[in-house]
């Protein structure tokens, strides 16, 4: 539906003793300097409340502004309007429908009147209306983001809801990124640790295989002393996880008075869900005396597990003399369990290697879904908009043509490549950057980077190898590597 504006006047200031009355169509005002050109369109763009930014400035005396940029206009409608209302006439284009009054002074927000009857619920003829300065195009015609936000308007709440999503994905790559970094770290560092972990189990192999024969009492003293150490070990595992219990205790006795509080409120509601809500946080609150009675006199675990470790010790000590009756025993024991210990604690970094390569493989995953949905979100909000280029093409193609172009080159992407490129002293660092930014898309950057494949950028960039490879390293190393995710190629809008 399209609605037309058919009248301004004011009740008061410079437009009072002039009546203004719009014909359908194109209508221009033409006169000399100070003939009030500026006061109609400004006083139109009040009333709507088109850009509530500039209207605040406007409709602010000029002492209460501090900065330059805003004492041009500061204040003009307080001196325009003089106090006054001023009221804009519109109606639809169907006949049917019934013309609106659009009234607003200062500092009152705008109402409207249908038939004289003020509306509280009917503010969509507020949208109907646009006002652009001759600054505001030629910003329109430098800044791409605003030719966009043109065509964007149709869709405006799902191109909001579109870019929200689209920035909420992004933060997630980068945090998502910088978890992954982590990760590859660690687990290069757990590898180095267990390298030679199947060479120390086939040593102990060989070892138990050639060592001398034991006793029967010796041998059952060796795997009592074997059990008793690896109790002490699992025992000391538990006292840290006793530590970790307990602090997570304390923090859920925090919330006692608040369920407590939800328990006593819900039981007096007097419905069966209330009811049924009040008996669940009754039963969840029986279990806080008991845990704070425990938190209130904890255990020492760690003094526990030391004063067994001593009790294991004296019950070693039979152990100890019968190795040292068989000397030749009791040096083949000593290495096969200085050995043996070895290969446990490379057991126990492996079993946390694996599962740290598990979150790695599932970290992996879930970036690939998120750049997949990022990439998809995309594609949707450049088929709301090409949509809309092909409408506008189709009913004004002899008067402008829109063109389109999907995910182009954007300035942040760039400048952002040249600051992680600084300090990398790489010759024609511009150079370089311009070919990264316009050959590799970011993500693609990222998964090169991680991989330390010079070779395969090399080939990309067409650029020497060598070069190349100092570039990977230094990237690599670089802790704002994952603002690449973030990089999102915008869609670009020419006018014709």
């Amino acid at each position: 539906m399209k609605w037309t504006l058919l009248k301004l006047d004011t009740t008061s200031g410079y437009l009072h003793a002039c009546p203004i009355e719009f014909a359908a169509g194109l209508n221009c005002i033409i006169g000399a300097r100070g003939t009030c050109k500026s006061t109609i369109v400004e006083t139109i763009r009040f009333v709507f409340n088109c850009d509530p930014e500039k209207i605040a400035t406007m409709t602010t005396s000029s002492n209460a502004s501090d900065t330059a940029g805003s004492l041009a206009r500061a204040g003009f409608l307080l001196e325009t309007l003089a106090s006054g209302t001023a009221k804009c006439t519109i109606a639809a284009d169907d006949p049917a429908q019934t013309q609106f009054v659009v009234e607003r002074n200062v500092p009152a927000p705008t109402r409207i009147y249908r038939d004289g009857v003020q509306q509280t619920s009917d503010s969509a003829v507020l949208h109907r209306i646009e006002i652009f300065s001759q600054g505001d195009l030629q910003t329109i015609a430098e800044r791409p983001e605003r030719r966009l936000a043109l065509i964007d308007r149709p869709n405006q709440r799902r191109v909001g809801e579109l870019a929200a999503k689209v920035s909420e994905v992004t933060d997630e790559l980068k945090t998502l990124g910088r978890e992954i970094r982590k990760s590859r770290a660690d687990i290069e560092s757990l590898q180095a640790r267990v390298v030679t972990l199947e060479p120390s189990k086939k040593q102990l192999a060989e070892l138990q295989s050639q060592r001398p024969t034991l006793s029967p009492e010796l041998e059952a003293e060796r795997v009592a002393f074997n059990q008793r150490r690896r109790a002490v070990e699992q025992l000391a595992e538990a006292g840290k996880s006793y530590g970790r219990a307990l602090d997570a205790a304390r923090a859920m006795l925090i919330e006692e008075p608040a369920l407590r509080e939800a328990a006593t409120f819900a039981g007096g509601l007097k419905t069966s869900a209330s009811k049924q809500l009040a008996s669940a946080l009754a039963e969840l609150l029986n279990v806080f005396p008991p845990v704070r009675k425990t938190i209130d006199k904890p255990a020492d675990i760690e003094s526990i597990v030391a004063r067994m470790s001593d009790e294991f010790e004296a019950m070693n000590a039979r152990y100890y003399e019968l190795r040292k009756d068989q000397q030749t025993v009791n040096e083949a024991l000593k290495t096969e369990e200085t050995l043996r210990q070895a290969v446990t604690e490379m057991e126990t970094v492996e079993a946390e290697l694996a599962g740290l390569n598990a979150k790695y493989a599932k970290d992996l995953a879930r970036r690939t879904a998120l750049r997949a949905q990022r990439d998809a979100l995309a594609d949707e909000l450049y088929s709301l908009r090409l949509a809309q280029v092909e409408k506008i093409n189709a009913e004004f193609g002899e008067q402008i043509v829109l063109t389109l172009q999907q995910g182009v080159l954007t300035s942040v992407h760039r400048k952002l490549i040249e600051e992680l490129l600084q300090r990398s002293n790489l010759r024609s660092q511009g150079d370089v950057a311009r070919d990264l930014a316009e050959k590799v898309r970011p993500s693609d950057l990222v998964d090169i980077i991680e991989a330390s494949d010079a070779k395969r950028l090399a080939d990309a960039l067409g650029r020497d190898l060598g070069q190349i490879t100092r570039l990977v390293s230094h990237l690599l190393d670089n802790n704002r590597l994952y603002e690449l995710e973030a990089i999102v190629p915008e869609d670009n809008l020419e006018i014709t």
